[in-house]
């Protein structure tokens, strides 16, 4: 399990998602049926800065802040994630 459980609510740190991701060469986050959506700064690119991970019974928050580009935070009924292994060599 990543980060902590409390009262029903998963917290997850990115730093935690950056240990298991270490190998891979990226990290894709597939959303679906998207009840609330508020981002800003919507660039071209971003750099993500942090990222914030809640469960609860009605779906799944994701709230990141950035260092650079758009921040905000999604909901959504379901959330798929995968992982691109890097190239060997």
């Amino acid at each position: 399990m990543i980060g902590s459980c409390a009262n029903g609510a998963f917290d997850c740190a990115i730093e935690p998602l950056r240990q298991i991701a270490r190998p891979f060469n990226a990290v894709t986050f597939t959303i679906f049926e998207l009840p609330e959506v508020e981002l800003f700064e919507i660039m071209e690119a971003g750099i993500m800065f942090g990222l914030n991970v809640e469960i609860d019974r009605d779906g799944t928050t994701l709230s990141f802040d950035s260092s650079y580009g758009v921040r905000g935070r999604i909901k959504a009924k379901r959330v798929a994630v995968s992982f691109e292994p890097r190239p060997a060599g």
